[in-house]
């Protein structure tokens, strides 16, 4: 059975063919909603816990 992704920076569920895979060369993988979650975690190096927006820095704080 597939199951549903969680983005890494936002926490939101990924819908099947949907969002975007990041594998990096130690093989870790990332999933991905949007653009905007990518650029931030990935790009920007941002903490997602330092944002209202994000689910999973809601939650936490």
């Amino acid at each position: 059975m597939l199951s549903l992704k969680k983005c890494n920076f936002c926490g939101k569920e990924i819908s099947l063919g949907s969002g975007t895979m990041h594998v990096k060369n130690d093989g870790s993988i990332f999933w991905f909603c949007s653009s905007k979650c990518r650029k931030n975690t990935l790009d920007l190096k941002r903490d997602y816990r330092k944002y209202k927006w994000s689910r999973k820095g809601k939650t936490e704080s």
